[in-house]
């Protein structure tokens, strides 16, 4: 029911969620197995079909139980492997070297599919080559190619083997000039991948422990404690994307040198609402502050009850209270979420008139473009610092 841009945005999330198997679990239950059919089906893009029918590869039991087969994991000796075989690698390998423009497209949209379900899989593709052809299909394929090419090697570079011989294959320099000169899908696809890869490698260092906690002798030592701030949450939009990712990591700098840091997890399920209930009140309890990623469509109306939107609303009303914080994290800002006529849920765009109701101009935000996630925590730290818990335990 949302609209075209709404739709793809929501086929995204849910194919970079489905490689997790508890969040698979938890969109079959939401029905978003047969949402995503429908896409595949019906949607009135060619980009919203291509998109659904990724994400619904996650999915192949479930498929098949629409036509009457078994649902998805009610059979575990008969689920199907996420590891690909070195024969089907193999030969996707050969389409991408010698097929024609069509066949070399859809190599690389299975190679995208196989990096985005583990670790294992984006370590044989680079082993195998992939990496290669596919930063080479950047300059010589169609755009249909690019596209996919861009997407794969965004999913490849989320492991750092895979990323370091998407480097030494020349992607940063291959990637810049299609997000300069691409259009449409094909420079988001890009850009999408250029960021990943322009990470610094201060984050390879980064060894996680545990839910916000990192090993002792990490670069965030060089970050003061934040023991006596008061507390702060990230309010953002979940998508599984290299954004939500990257914050992700900042969050676990930040707990382990002992900030009262508030995000919830990308695997809280049906408690995701009651958490930021809790959390949101626990700001206005406490004086905290909200740190708003600001993404392009931060603080679009969805149908979600908690949502960016109602985070967004929540500091509004509460501004005496809930100091703001933004992060920007992208070319657009402050964001410019998607409402009119045709949206779903916004067709008067109260959305932007929040958004510019909290991001007035004299709010500042913290530039994190091109930014490490030592050095963006580095800075949320500094402007913690100023705000610190009473001696008697008052805010």
């Amino acid at each position: 029911s949302g609209s075209d841009s709404a739709k793809e945005d929501a086929a995204y999330a849910l194919k970079n969620l489905a490689t997790n198997d508890q969040n698979r679990a938890a969109i079959v239950a939401a029905g978003g197995v047969q949402a995503l059919q429908e896409i595949a089906k019906d949607g009135k893009m060619l980009v919203h079909r291509q998109v659904a029918q990724e994400a619904l590869k996650h999915f192949p039991r479930e498929s098949d139980s629409a036509e009457g087969g078994t649902k998805l994991g009610s059979d575990p000796a008969t689920k199907p492997s996420t590891i690909v075989s070195a024969e089907k690698l193999r030969g996707e390998m050969r389409t991408l070297e010698s097929g024609n423009e069509e066949l070399k497209a859809k190599a690389a949209e299975q190679l995208g599919t196989w990096a985005a379900v583990s670790d294992e899989n984006r370590v044989a593709i680079s082993r195998e080559g992939g990496a290669e052809a596919l930063v080479a299909l950047l300059v010589t394929g169609s755009d249909d190619a690019k596209w996919h090419a861009a997407r794969a090697l965004r999913n490849l570079a989320n492991n750092c083997e895979a990323k370091e011989v998407i480097l030494k294959a020349g992607g940063i320099a291959t990637l810049e000039p299609v997000v300069r000169h691409g259009k449409g899908k094909v420079k988001e696809a890009a850009d999408e991948a250029l960021k990943l890869l322009s990470q610094k490698q201060e984050t390879k260092s980064i060894q996680a422990t545990g839910h916000g906690k990192i090993a002792e002798g990490g670069p965030g030592d060089t970050i003061p404690t934040g023991e006596g701030t008061r507390v702060a949450m990230f309010s953002a939009r979940f998508d599984g994307g290299p954004i939500e990712q990257k914050i992700r990591k900042v969050f676990q700098i930040l707990c382990a040198r002992k900030y009262d840091i508030l995000m919830v997890t990308a695997d809280a399920g049906q408690s995701f609402g009651d958490l930021t209930t809790k959390y949101l009140g626990r700001l206005r309890k406490e004086n905290g502050t909200m740190i708003a990623v600001c993404t392009k469509h931060y603080g679009e109306m969805t149908a979600s009850a908690y949502s960016s939107h109602k985070e967004l609303k929540f500091a509004l009303d509460y501004e005496k209270f809930v100091t703001v914080l933004p992060l920007r994290v992208d070319d657009t800002y402050p964001p410019e979420p998607p409402g009119g006529p045709g949206h779903a849920y916004d067709k008067e765009c109260l959305a932007r008139g929040y958004i510019l109701s909290v991001f007035k101009p004299s709010v500042v935000f913290l530039e994190c473009r091109e930014k490490s996630e030592i050095e963006i925590a580095a800075q949320i730290a500094t402007v913690l610092q100023r705000h610190k818990v009473g001696k008697d335990g008052s805010s």
